[in-house]
C-alpha cells in the first residue's frame, strides 16, 4: 500500500492553588440519541489535563471523539464515561494543581493523554500515591518513566537523536548544530543526540538559550552562523513558530529537523511553496496517511466535530496530531476494558487491566505502529515504563502543503539509531 497517498487536506500543590492555576471542566459524557448500545452502569469519570497556552485544546477534543465513540459502543464496561478537563498555566504549580484535581476525584479511573511539560516527575508522585493510571502519558523526564501509573503509547526521548541520525543520513549531514534550551533534560537529550552523530563521523555545535527568552531571534542568527548542514532547535513551544518561520525565511540553505510536536501545520503552510528541507520526527504516524487506524480517528473525529465541537476537526489547520495524540488514549482505553475482570470499573480494576493489555494498532501489515505490550518493561532499569521507543522520519513537502513519510514511514526503534 502506497503510504504516501494523502486524503484531502481537511511537591503537591494546596487545596488554594487549585483554582488559581488550574482551569477544571467537564464534557459530554452521554451517547447520542441513536447511539447502538446506550451504557448502562453509573457514570465514571476520565480526567485530561494540558498547558491552556501552547494551543493544546485540540488534546481534549481528541479524548472527548474517542469518548463518544466508547459511549456510543455501550461505554466503557457498560459505564456511562464523562469527560473531566483541567488547564494549567504551564508552571510547576499548575500542573500539579491538574493531576491533584483529578486524584481527588472519587468517581475518576484514569487520566487519558495528559501533557505534562514542566513537572513531571512531581505529577508522576501524585498518581502514584493515588493509584491512579495515566494512560498515553507523555512524561517530560526519564524518572518519570520509571512510575507503576505510566502507561505511555508514545515516547519523548529520541525525537532528538532521531533528527540527528535519521535527518542527518537523509541529507548527508556533515555538520551539525543543535540549539536546546538550558534545561537539563533539553541539555541531556542534547548531548545524547551528538554523541551520536560524532561516533558516525559528524561534528556538532550545540548552542544554549535561555527558557524564559521570549525573542528567539538571536539564537535563530547564532545557529544560521555556525553554517551547519543540519539544525536542529528544540525551543519551548511557544516560541518554535518563531523558529522555524525566522530560519525558514532566512536563505539558509542547509536543512532543518524539529520534533513533529513542536512544529504547527499552519506556519510550515505560511512559508510558501520555495522551503524546503524540513524534517520532523515523532512518535505517531500524521493523520492523513493511509491506515486504517486513521480512518477509524478521522471518523470519529468527524463525529466530534458534528456534535459540536470544532476543536476535533481532522483538518490540518487544526493541528489535527494533537487531537489524534489525545484520541490514542481512550483508544487504547477502550483496549484495556476488553481485560476487565469483571463488570466493576475502579482504577484499581483498570490498573490490572492496563497490566495484561496489549494495544494494537490496526491489522497485522497494515499498522503504522508495531504493538505496544504493557506487560512488558523496558529492559533499560532507567525507563521501565518507555514501551515505545521508535521514532518516524517525516518531511515537509512545500508543493503538497503536506508531512510525507521518508522510506516507509514506519518507526525505527531507538537502540537502533
Amino acid at each position: 500500500m502506497n503510504r504516501s497517498r494523502q486524503r484531502s487536506l481537511a511537591v503537591i500543590a494546596a487545596v488554594g492553588l487549585v483554582g488559581a492555576l488550574a482551569a477544571c471542566s467537564s464534557s459530554g459524557g452521554s451517547p447520542d440519541a441513536g447511539a447502538s448500545s446506550a451504557p448502562t452502569g453509573s457514570d465514571v469519570n476520565v480526567w485530561t489535563t494540558y498547558p491552556a497556552n501552547v494551543n493544546s485544546d485540540q488534546i481534549g477534543a481528541g479524548v472527548k471523539a474517542g469518548v463518544r465513540a466508547i459511549n456510543a459502543d455501550g461505554g466503557l464496561a457498560g459505564h456511562n464515561v464523562v469527560v473531566k478537563e483541567c488547564k494549567s498555566d504551564l508552571t510547576p504549580q499548575g500542573e500539579i494543581a491538574c493531576f491533584q484535581q483529578a486524584v481527588d476525584d472519587p468517581d475518576a479511573v484514569a487520566l487519558i493523554s495528559p501533557l505534562v511539560i514542566t513537572a513531571g516527575d512531581d505529577t508522576d508522585a501524585i498518581i502514584e500515591e493515588a493509584g491512579l493510571p495515566a494512560i498515553n502519558s507523555n512524561p517530560d523526564t526519564p524518572a518519570a518513566l520509571k512510575g507503576a501509573m505510566q502507561f505511555p503509547l508514545g515516547q519523548n526521548l529520541y525525537d532528538q537523536p532521531g533528527c540527528a541520525v535519521l535527518g542527518g543520513d537523509a541529507v548527508g549531514a556533515k555538520s551539525i548544530t543543535l540549539a536546546v534550551s538550558e534545561t537539563p533534560n533539553a541539555q541531556e537529550q542534547a548531548a545524547d543526540a551528538a554523541a551520536l552523530v560524532e561516533a558516525r563521523g559528524v561534528t556538532t555545535e550545540t548552542l544554549t538559550f535561555p527558557v524564559s527568552t521570549t525573542d528567539i531571534s538571536p539564537y535563530v542568527q547564532q545557529a544560521i552562523d555556525t553554517d551547519a548542514d543540519l539544525i536542529m532547535p528544540a525551543a519551548p513551544p511557544q516560541l518554535m513558530g518563531a523558529w522555524i518561520t525566522a530560519q525558514g525565511r532566512s536563505g539558509y540553505e542547509g536543512a532543518m529537523c524539529v520534533s513533529d510536536g513542536l512544529a504547527p501545520y499552519q506556519v510550515l503552510a505560511g512559508l510558501g511553496p520555495d522551503i524546503s528541507d524540513i524534517y520532523l520526527t515523532g512518535s505517531f504516524p500524521e493523520v492523513t496517511w493511509d491506515y486504517p487506524l486513521l480512518d477509524e480517528f478521522n471518523k470519529q473525529a468527524q463525529a466530534e466535530v458534528d456534535a459540536g465541537d470544532a476543536l476535533a476537526s481532522p483538518a490540518p489547520e487544526n493541528n489535527p496530531n494533537l487531537v489524534f495524540r489525545g484520541w490514542l488514549g481512550a483508544y487504547a482505553l477502550a483496549q484495556a476494558a476488553e481485560n476487565l475482570s469483571g463488570d466493576e470499573l475502579t482504577k484499581e480494576a483498570l490498573v490490572e487491566a492496563l497490566n495484561s493489555t496489549t494495544v494494537t494498532f490496526g491489522p497485522e501489515g497494515d499498522a503504522p505502529m508495531p504493538p505496544i505490550d504493557f506487560s512488558v518493561p523496558n529492559p533499560n532499569p532507567d525507563m521501565p515504563r518507555q514501551f515505545n521507543t521508535g521514532v518516524i522520519l517525516k518531511k515537509w513537502n512545500p508543493e503538497t502543503v503536506t508531512i510525507d513519510p521518508v522510506g516507509d514511514g514506519l518507526p525505527v526503534p531507538g537502540d537502533e539509531l
